[in-house]
């Protein structure tokens, strides 16, 4: 049960958010800057603010309004990380379906135009479906979401992108968590796909990145009941966003060290990392089931 409810919100990579918070910031006059619309930048960088707070109804306003605006200036890309944050904002509205309708739709465009489009859009389509079918949708849904993300990663491999190979990485380890199977397996499996993404994301210097990684990499361990390495491998996760100034995901992790050091009996351990997440969480204005769950 404490597993389950462990859902990273919004856990994009640096490779991922950075072009579009680069574009974001720049000068209002200027129409594009870093490759991307300064207008569906901004658009997407709210968007992404509005739901990592899980406010899915203005987050997704604002997303779909960034897909039409990347639409508008034939930004494959662009069109490709606000489709997935449409998605995701569907996701949180338990939409699930349609969202699936979206985004293969949206695949299948940039497969059939495949002579123009670049390919790295295909491979965030490819790894938001991935992630999409990877819960909640059953096992079978879970085995198709396997095997995009493997094409994601032949892709990415393909085209040389380290990032996105990483990301192909962590979202297997991801499913691996969920699978049905021998439990052990699965878990040995996650690790090993975890620690891969993490000494890519490592190479590449993307902090964000290896954070996520070595979370996988600490719920892979706990699954194994090593809680010690386990809650270890978290405050190194807790580390590396706050290194990354992100107080969300710092957050998260505190709480996840405090529910599992409850789970293993040592609830005086529990207390410093629970008032920490609620510090946090204050600091950037969240309130409700995030700090209920971390002083729990």
């Amino acid at each position: 049960p404490i597993l389950s409810n462990i859902v990273p919100v919004a856990m994009w990579a640096d490779e991922l958010i950075r072009p579009y918070q680069s574009s974001a910031a720049s000068s209002s006059t200027l129409s594009k800057a870093f490759g991307h619309s300064v207008e569906a930048s901004k658009l997407l960088s709210r968007a992404d603010a509005f739901l990592r707070l899980e406010q899915a109804d203005e987050g997704l306003r604002l997303a779909e309004q960034a897909l039409v605006s990347f639409r508008q200036s034939s930004d494959a890309t662009g069109m490709a990380d606000a489709a997935r944050l449409v998605t995701f904002a569907m996701c949180l509205q338990d939409r699930r379906k349609e969202a699936d309708r979206l985004l293969r739709d949206e695949l299948a465009i940039f497969q059939t135009s495949a002579r123009y489009a670049p390919k790295g859009a295909e491979v965030r389509l490819l790894l938001a479906l991935a992630e999409l079918n990877a819960d909640r949708r059953g096992q079978k849904k879970r085995e198709e979401a396997l095997t995009l993300a493997g094409q994601a990663r032949s892709l990415a491999i393909e085209l040389g992108e380290i990032g996105l190979e990483a990301s192909s990485l962590v979202t297997m380890a991801q499913i691996f968590h969920k699978y049905k199977g021998d439990r052990s397996t699965c878990s040995r499996e996650a690790y090993r796909l975890a620690t891969q993404s993490f000494q890519l994301f490592r190479e590449s210097q993307d902090r964000r990145g290896q954070a996520i990684a070595q979370h996988w990499l600490a719920v892979a361990r706990f699954s194994l009941e090593e809680y010690t390495t386990a809650v270890q491998l978290m405050e190194d996760a807790a580390n590396l966003w706050k290194d990354a100034e992100d107080a969300i995901m710092e957050g998260n992790a505190q709480t996840c060290i405090a529910e599992w050091q409850v789970k293993c009996g040592r609830p005086h351990l529990a207390v410093p990392a629970a008032d920490r997440a609620v510090m946090l969480f204050r600091t950037v204005g969240i309130s409700g089931n995030r700090e209920i769950r971390a002083m729990q």
